[in-house]
């Protein structure tokens, strides 16, 4: 082919040399029915991911480490198209290996980074997860208005103002699309009688939302620029080849095959502190319902309730 074809092949060699990541997508890392390059995620079809979304910067010490402000721990399946997972409510209490002391889960992440988080998640569930991605979630306004906004829907009328935080937020209830701006109203809101289990739940609707809108056939050729956009948004150990492979594989997924749960439990004052302790048996199930045959930890890394 490359003699017979000189120009094509010539073009091929360009476009792969030249990092093209679309078309090492479109052939999964082959050329000519050779394996040049490494194929997607490294040839899975079933993977784990922690997501971590970042809090927002302490605005009296801009230096200061920061904290998780939402943790999703994901299955994905492939070949069935299937994403399941569940939420860490970021008042959970675990005790921190390094510093032998009981922390907020959402403290790992300014104790020692994504490693620190990937690791405590791994001791209290047993679920060891296979990439990271952190998501600055006042960034994300970039993306949303990229990818043309997401459908959500708003269960109640959400009045918010903190000159402070300079946080100002004002939604109807309703099925809505939201621009870029109005999404990190939609993440940031805590308002609720439930406070943030109410507050997991629409981070769940608004990942959902976020990947249905991106694999959408509209935004199909938008793709490398959204993985562009990705990569200076968010810190993964995925590659761009990674991000745009999945976006292909799960475009037009049916919100039906997105089930996030959410750790239960119940709120209780300790040392001054307000945390969040899960119901051990509950939680043992929602870990097993998204990961069948994990060997859910049996130590006293989180702090549960027992009998539960």
């Amino acid at each position: 082919m490359w003699i017979k074809y000189p120009l094509l092949g010539a073009l091929l060699a360009l476009l792969w040399l030249g990092g093209a990541p679309a078309l090492r997508v479109l052939t999964h890392g082959r050329l000519f029915g050779f394996q040049v390059t490494r194929p997607p995620l490294g040839g899975r079809t079933e993977f784990n991911v922690l997501i971590l979304g970042l809090d927002q910067p302490d605005k009296l010490n801009p230096k200061l480490g920061r904290r998780t402000d939402s943790m999703l721990l994901a299955h994905v399946d492939l070949p069935t198209r299937m994403v399941t997972g569940f939420s860490i409510p970021r008042d959970t209490r675990v005790r921190f290996p390094e510093a032998k002391r009981w922390i907020k889960v959402n403290a790992a992440y300014s104790e020692g980074g994504y490693q620190a988080s990937m690791d405590i998640v791994r001791a209290i569930t047993g679920v060891r997860p296979d990439y990271y991605v952190v998501v600055d979630t006042s960034s994300t306004r970039n993306l949303v208005d990229l990818v043309g906004g997401v459908d959500v829907t708003v269960d109640h009328k959400m009045d918010y103002d903190d000159n402070w935080q300079d946080l100002h937020i004002h939604l109807d209830p309703g099925e809505q699309r939201l621009d870029g701006a109005h999404a990190i109203q939609f993440l940031r809101f805590r308002h609720d009688r439930t406070g943030d289990i109410a507050r997991m739940h629409r981070q769940q609707q608004f990942v959902s939302a976020l990947a249905k809108q991106i694999s959408a056939p509209g935004n199909l050729p938008k793709l490398p620029w959204i993985a562009k956009e990705l990569r200076k948004q968010v810190q993964t150990d995925m590659e761009d080849t990674d991000l745009l492979f999945l976006a292909r594989e799960l475009r037009g997924v049916q919100s039906s095959h997105l089930m996030f749960d959410t750790l239960e439990g119940e709120s209780r004052t300790i040392g001054g502190a307000d945390y969040f302790l899960p119901y051990g048996y509950k939680m043992k199930q929602t870990i097993l319902k998204s990961f069948p045959g994990t060997l859910v930890p049996d130590d006293n890394t989180v702090d549960i309730v027992d009998g539960s």
